[in-house]
């Protein structure tokens, strides 16, 4: 919260988890009035702003290569959009063997089992 001058109420930017991380809101919520709905405001910035860093997080982990993504991103986008690709991969693998690849979901393993690997090895090191 930021008080804007000496008489005008405050404005909610963003929003911070235990761990330290902090998600800037797409447009500040003014804190004034009804309780009821200023929180109501600061829970639609909340979802409208997860949302538009959800998109480009996602966006993002096609063109980054994975170490520099889990840097990159909040954890609890990182998780939303880890579970959004496996789910796409793993319908991808059934497609193809649908089509006649019989190996596709072993190769989807072995992706994802080196993917958890190279996790487990990066969060072992300092993020920050």
């Amino acid at each position: 919260f930021e008080r804007i001058s000496e008489r005008k109420p405050l404005e909610a930017h963003g929003m911070s988890s235990p761990e330290g991380e902090y998600v800037h809101f797409n447009n500040p919520v003014v804190t004034d009035g009804a309780v009821e709905l200023w929180m109501g405001g600061i829970e639609n910035a909340m979802r409208a702003s997860v949302r538009k860093l959800l998109q480009n997080c996602l966006a993002s982990r096609k063109s980054m290569k994975a170490e520099k993504w889990v840097r990159d991103w909040q954890g609890q986008l990182l998780i939303s959009a880890g579970q959004i690709v496996w789910t796409g991969d793993c319908e991808k693998a059934l497609m193809d063997i649908e089509k006649g690849n019989k190996n596709a979901l072993r190769l989807q393993k072995k992706k994802q089992t080196t993917f958890l690997k190279m996790l487990s090895e990066l969060v072992q090191t300092n993020l920050g």
